[in-house]
């Protein structure tokens, strides 16, 4: 069972290549208007700003990895020969500066090794850390690293313990990435071009089910979905999953308006005696080759990022089906996830 945000109309589900989606422009971009019907979900979702727990939450964690990796650079400094901090308070010291160098020099030149980063899987993005952490040491008084090994070492070990202790702690690493990267980016904005036809942003969630959503927009935590309910500009629809009710077959329905012999997410096909698995990019570029007819939900101008099919979309980031298809890759599409030093001990 699956939910969807509409801003009023029906769902219809229709192949993509029907009559449906080949109207006129300005009828198909003419716009809904506010439902005609009450909005079918519970009422009284709080619409609360979430900002000031936001920002209480923020510096609650950034205290708390502040002292995790002080902790955890204190105790290397008995383990590593070649690291020596004079104390305690060295050591706090040490933390906040490396802290300040990544948040400067890491986009800088992780822009410019972006390639050496994609081909080492992330491992150049450790050593550009070791050297940042050994050009801190030359900086601050009382803290010594014999050489750039023990500078790499240190930053593996301090990465480790922290992701440790982060999982252990249930501690949102990205909060400050977002809060200090993304958002600053978001506030550069490009002029706005006034077009007759809206674009769509379509998101499509693994396993969010309807209670789950309701129970998330109650508990404040989609404030801006909340918002689009209470003011009666979208409706929250309940839809049936059909069979097999799983990614392949899901995405595959929406994207092709087909899902046609897709019986699991693992399957056995007899004529070709083969194993299909769909986490296989050969197998999951060979389905959407059966199920194209090159008039996919992204075909006009669409981009896929993180799907197991294209849409028959022009450009593609981390989507399954086509990461076989080299003329496709470019390491600049790698950028933004790259960029957040926080998706490297996820990779690894």
């Amino acid at each position: 069972m699956s939910s969807f945000i509409d801003r009023g109309q029906q769902p219809n589900i229709l192949p993509p290549h029907s009559a449906e989606t080949t109207a006129p422009a300005n009828d198909a971009c003419s716009g809904a208007g506010p439902p005609d019907t009450a909005a079918d979900y519970e009422p009284g979702y709080p619409l609360r700003n979430p900002q000031k727990q936001r920002q209480l939450n923020w510096y609650m964690r950034l205290l708390t990895v502040w002292l995790i990796d002080a902790s955890a650079l204190l105790l290397l400094s008995n383990a590593l020969p070649g690291l020596r901090i004079d104390n305690v308070e060295i050591g706090f010291v040490a933390v906040a500066a490396i802290a300040v160098l990544n948040a400067v020099l890491y986009p800088i030149v992780n822009y410019f090794l972006l390639s050496f980063t994609v081909l080492t899987l992330g491992a150049a993005s450790l050593l550009l850390n070791a050297i940042i952490i050994w050009f801190a040491s030359s900086l601050i008084p009382g803290i010594t690293i014999n050489n750039l090994g023990t500078a790499f070492s240190a930053a593996l070990g301090v990465g480790a313990i922290n992701t440790f202790l982060s999982s252990l702690l249930a501690i949102d690493d990205e909060n400050s990435y977002y809060r200090n990267i993304i958002q600053r980016i978001a506030s550069r904005r490009v002029p706005y071009i006034q077009r007759n036809c809206p674009g769509i942003i379509f998101l499509e969630i693994d396993g969010l089910a309807y209670p789950v959503l309701q129970r998330a927009m109650r508990h404040g935590h989609l404030p801006t979905l909340a918002r689009w309910l209470e003011q009666g500009t979208h409706r929250l629809v309940e839809w049936e999953c059909d069979l097999s009710s799983q990614t392949g077959a899901s995405q595959a329905g929406i994207l092709y308006g087909n899902n046609f012999n897709i019986p699991a997410f693992r399957w056995y096909e007899k004529n070709r005696q083969r194993i299909m698995t769909l986490s296989d990019p050969r197998v999951a570029a060979e389905i959407e080759r059966r199920l194209s007819n090159r008039q996919g939900l992204l075909a006009e101008k669409g981009a896929s990022r993180g799907n197991m099919f294209s849409g028959d979309a022009a450009t593609t980031m981390f989507t399954v089906s086509t990461l076989t298809n080299r003329p496709k890759l470019r390491a600049r599409q790698f950028y933004a996830y790259f960029a957040n030093p926080y998706n490297i001990p996820r990779l690894i």
